[in-house]
């Protein structure tokens, strides 16, 4: 009894001296943080060399962006991917992200391809959100599309936008897959509500037509004007005629107005087809217009 006591002593004493070390590190590590948003720099340095002693993964990682920033000294790219290379054999995520972009931009001279690849799939494998989707714009291009829906969707599902706006994209088009309108309404809606204006416009048009949800006007002009809001111009010309084909016509006259004094030749083509003219606007001669898709 008294010898399995002791061993449970001497575990929890390991157990208690490694969570030490690493709080340790991560202190030190912290005020190396705060010291370098003061710009000292030269003290930041100190303390994450001491953090790094501990094999604290930050410490590496910070002493590479003094090093790749040269915040210290002349820029040093080997140094920097010394430090970085020893934070992503730590499973420092971005660490291996960084090491990948550095493998792969000619401005650091150190292009290599099968280092890019190795690191940017370290990184993927280790959830970082730019490398899955990075990683998946290269299986989309290489037509392994089962690989590049794997990471988009990670990626998409841990709240990256570019990734949501690529996934919403395959489902809506079919890109290597069969068309999915619900999968895509979703994740377009995902998009939205970090006030994207593509993926306000694209809900507008998918509820104007039914697509992945009912059919619903009176949502589909609530999209486009979340759209044009935000800076979507192919919004308001699809607001504008909805508005007047909804029976608001006085609203949408007045946006098509505004469209077509402004140039916009959708506008002018769609005035003529209603029969409506504006003083010192010339029309074009043309069929009516559709909507943009």
């Amino acid at each position: 009894m008294r010898i399995a006591v002791s061993l449970f002593a001497l575990i929890l004493s390991c157990i208690l001296m490694t969570f030490a070390v690493a709080q340790s590190g991560e202190s030190l590590n912290e005020q190396g943080i705060n010291l370098s948003h003061k710009k000292d720099y030269k003290s930041a340095e100190q303390h994450f060399l001491k953090a790094s002693e501990l094999n604290y993964p930050d410490a590496f990682y910070n002493l590479a962006l003094l090093e790749i920033n040269g915040y210290l000294r002349k820029k040093n790219v080997s140094k920097a991917v010394e430090y970085y290379s020893k934070a992503a054999e730590l499973n420092h995520s971005t660490a291996q992200y960084e090491l990948s972009v550095i493998y792969n931009d000619p401005e650091f001279g150190l292009e290599n391809n099968k280092q890019y690849l190795f690191w940017l799939k370290k990184a993927a494998n280790n959830n970082h959100n730019i490398a899955m989707h990075n990683l998946a714009t290269i299986a989309i291009k290489a037509n392994k599309t089962d690989l590049a829906i794997k990471y988009f969707k990670k990626s998409a599902d841990n709240g990256y936008l570019p990734s949501i706006l690529s996934i919403s994209q395959i489902y809506y088009y079919g890109i290597g897959t069969k068309k999915d309108y619900k999968a895509s309404n979703d994740y377009y809606k995902k998009a939205a509500s970090k006030g994207d204006s593509e993926a306000l416009f694209v809900l507008g048009i998918m509820s104007e037509r039914g697509l992945g949800s009912k059919k619903d006007l009176d949502q589909a002009l609530k999209y486009y004007n979340a759209a044009f809001h935000f800076g979507s111009k192919k919004a308001e010309f699809n607001l504008a005629v909805l508005k007047y084909e909804k029976g608001l016509k006085k609203e949408g006259i007045i946006l098509l107005n505004k469209l077509a004094k402004a140039g916009n030749k959708k506008a002018m083509e769609y005035i003529k087809s209603i029969k409506i003219s504006i003083p010192n606007v010339k029309i074009s001669q043309s069929k009516t217009p559709k909507k943009e898709k």
